[in-house]
This record gives C-alpha cells, sequence and structure tokens, in this order.
C-alpha cells in the first residue's frame, strides 16, 4: 500500500513522450510548425528536454536546418550529447503521431501547474489569507492553466450549416420576435419615462404565456427580476398595474414562474461574494430570461479607476452566467446628462454597453402624445421584432400596447 502511495504520488511526467516529440522534430523537421504552437519549453518536465526543445524552436525560427548536428551545435554541448539526441531520433515510432506525443507533454505539464496552485492555495489557507482573496487568485490563475487539446471545440461547423441551419436547432424563443435564449438587449431611456415598467411588462406577460406587447399567447416561461435601484413600493406600484390584466387573460397562471431579487443599493458583479450570491438565485429560480437593472449599479468603480474596466468585468460576468444557466438577457439603463440641450440615449458610462448587447433599444418619448418610440442607440445584430411604438393603454389594457408601422414581421415565431 504505501509503495502504491509512492507511486500516486510521483510528480506528473512522461520521459519517454517528451523524447519522442523531440525525435521526431528533428527526424522530420516539417513538424515543428504545429509543435511551436503546441508547446513550449516550460511543458518539459526536464530541463535537458526542454532545452533540446528550446535549441529547435531558436533553429527553426532563423530558418536554419534543424538535425540532431545542428540541434546539439546551437546547444553548445549543454544539456544533451550528440549520442542522445541521436537516440531520440532512432526511438522515436513515427513522426505522424508527433500530436499524440505533444497532448502527452501538455496534459502532463497542466498536471504539475494544478499541483503548484493547490499547494500554494493550502499554505495560503494555513497563513489564514482572507478566503476571498485566495478564491480570487486562484481563479484567475486556474484560467491561465494550458491545457491540451482533447478534442474539437464546440462551435466549430460548415458555413453551409449555418445557412441551411432549420429554426428547430438555433436558440429557442423566450418571447417570439423580441428575445432568444442566448441575446442580450439593453433598454435606456431618460429617467420617468416608464423604461423600469415596460421591463416589468415584459418580464410578467412573458412569466404568463402572454406577448408583452401584441398580447397573443406564448409559450410561458421563469423569469428572474434583478432590481438594483428601485424602492419596494415602487416595484409592487408596476406590478399592481400589470398583474390583474394576466390573471383574467392568462390560460395558465402560476405566480412560480416570476421571482424578484431586490438589492436597491445595487451590487459589485466585480466581488467574489456578489458573483456567489447572484449565481445562487439563478441555481435557485432557472430562469428562461433574466430582467435587470440598472447596468451601472452591477459593479464599483475602484479610486483612480475608468469606466471601462468595470463594464468589461461585469460583462465577463454576466456572459459567463448566461452560457451556464441558458437565460435571455433584458437589462435596463438610464441615458447620461444632456449636453448642449441635447439628450443622447445610450447607455451612461462606458462605451462597452454600447457594443455588447445584441439589441440596443432607446426610449423616445413624445411628451404630447405619451408615445414611446423604440429607435436604436446601436445597429440590431439580429433580426427581431420589436415593435417601433409603445403607446399608453387604456382602462383594462395594459401599460403599454405595442404597434408596429409595417405590422408584424415574424409572425413564424409563434
Amino acid at each position: 500500500m504505501a509503495e502504491h502511495d509512492q507511486q500516486r504520488r510521483q510528480v506528473p511526467n512522461d520521459e519517454e513522450a517528451e523524447r519522442f516529440v523531440l525525435g521526431a522534430c528533428m527526424l522530420n523537421p516539417a513538424v515543428v510548425p504545429e509543435m511551436v504552437d503546441a508547446l513550449a519549453a516550460t511543458d518539459f518536465y526536464r530541463p535537458g528536454n526542454g532545452a533540446v526543445f528550446a535549441a529547435i524552436v531558436a533553429l527553426w525560427e532563423r530558418g536554419d536546418p534543424v538535425d540532431a548536428k545542428t540541434v546539439s551545435a546551437e546547444m553548445k554541448g549543454v544539456g544533451a550529447s550528440d549520442g542522445d539526441l541521436l537516440t531520440m531520433i532512432s526511438s522515436t515510432p513515427s513522426t505522424s503521431n508527433v500530436g499524440s506525443y505533444a497532448a502527452l507533454v501538455v496534459a502532463h505539464a497542466a498536471r504539475r501547474q494544478l499541483l503548484r496552485l493547490s499547494g500554494e492555495m493550502a499554505d495560503a489557507a494555513y497563513k489564514l489569507v482572507d478566503p476571498g482573496d485566495i478564491v480570487d487568485d486562484a481563479l484567475a490563475r486556474l484560467a491561465a492553466v494550458d491545457l491540451p487539446l482533447a478534442h474539437l471545440p464546440a462551435g466549430l461547423m460548415r458555413t453551409s450549416d449555418l445557412l441551411t441551419m432549420p429554426e428547430s436547432d438555433r436558440q429557442s424563443w423566450v418571447v417570439p420576435g423580441l428575445l432568444r435564449r442566448d441575446w442580450r438587449v439593453i433598454l435606456v431611456a431618460p429617467e420617468g419615462v416608464g423604461k423600469t415598467l415596460v421591463l416589468q411588462q415584459v418580464g410578467l406577460c412573458a412569466s404568463q404565456g402572454i406577448h408583452p406587447f401584441g398580447f397573443e399567447p406564448i409559450a410561458p416561461v421563469r423569469v428572474l427580476f434583478v432590481d438594483l435601484e428601485n424602492p419596494s413600493g415602487r416595484i409592487a406600484s408596476g406590478y399592481r398595474l400589470i398583474t390583474p390584466y394576466l390573471a383574467g387573460r392568462a390560460k395558465d397562471y402560476d405566480e412560480d414562474r416570476a421571482w424578484l431579487w431586490h438589492r436597491e443599493g445595487g451590487v459589485n458583479l466585480r466581488t467574489r461574494h456578489d458573483r456567489a450570491d447572484l449565481e445562487a438565485v439563478l441555481a435557485a429560480v432557472r430562469p428562461d430570461l433574466v430582467c435587470m437593472g440598472p447596468t451601472y449599479k452591477a459593479s464599483i468603480k475602484a479610486p483612480g479607476e475608468g469606466y471601462e474596466e468595470p463594464a468589461m468585468e461585469v460583462a465577463r460576468v454576466l456572459d459567463g452566467l448566461r452560457m451556464r444557466y441558458g437565460f435571455a438577457l433584458l437589462m435596463e439603463d438610464h441615458a447620461p446628462q444632456a449636453t448642449g440641450g441635447r439628450r443622447d440615449l445610450r447607455p451612461i458610462g462606458s462605451s462597452v454597453w454600447l457594443r455588447w448587447p445584441d439589441i440596443g433599444v432607446a426610449l423616445q418619448p413624445d411628451q404630447q402624445t405619451k408615445r414611446l418610440t423604440l429607435a436604436r442607440f446601436r445597429g440590431d445584430r439580429l433580426e427581431n421584432d420589436w415593435p417601433t411604438h409603445l403607446d399608453r393603454g387604456g382602462p383594462g389594457e395594459q401599460p403599454w400596447v405595442g404597434r408596429w408601422e409595417t405590422g408584424r414581421q415574424m409572425q413564424e415565431a409563434f
């Protein structure tokens, strides 16, 4: 048993695979470019083998011949003898399998990285370093671990496959015409024009199987509201305007399909604590649609920092959560204050929020008609059927009624 534990504790490495890689490079220099992309000298466990690989790369980069003689000369007799290099060449079974040999080398290098990281995490824990700092550091370093490519990555396809992809293979509609499961939409408007109510109407209607603006039946979905700003009374007043209509019209009214996570003071998704809180909520609710905002209250700037860094971090966090939990994301944000008498309807702060969404809707109010025009603060990436206008609903109607100037364009989505 003790002998077995000793073997299990040996540092992961494969001396044979390392030598086969080097022998293949000297036997058939045509494989060197592939190995340069796959390996680094530090991936080799034996320092001498790493030195041989570094010499091979140096020769290849200069355009010099690569063989036992030139490699030996490049190394100036340090690290491996001529006889050792010739043995590497003669013992290599096949140059055509060099990719498999390299994958073994990289896999063992990754295991050694993980062992070093776990040991340093344990040392930090014993030294009573803040656990959040240990986790944040470990996550950053885990992302840098070089892993072997064991299979083709997801997302590879022929262009013709994409062009002929049937509707059934695309991401499903969460709200037909408005939001698919992998879409990101941001609504922007000046204060007080009703963007929060628009967000609430979209989410609550979708949760009860009613289209938010056309009011025809759709498949109901689970919805999570993440409110980072409004007091509870303001949130409740919006819900009271919407839910009576739904309770009377929904085919299968179910309160368990709509949830609220209320954080009036905002969150800081740059911290592990708040990221973990949001992920715990998502794991509990498992929403198809997340209605969240305002965007600027999802992070906190560090002293002396600009707007770009926190926005990029939040965007990465949200994209990671969307991929893991498979929800569509509808966010709201404020527009900057007017300059020169003109209000620019775009997200406040970082330009990341101009580039990031698939659809960027600017709600332009008309004070005389009480109508909202749904313009764009960026060009649409995706075909959609958002209304061109929203009109105030009358008695017994929803707060907003959708209007399409040229008619509905995507009836096939229903």
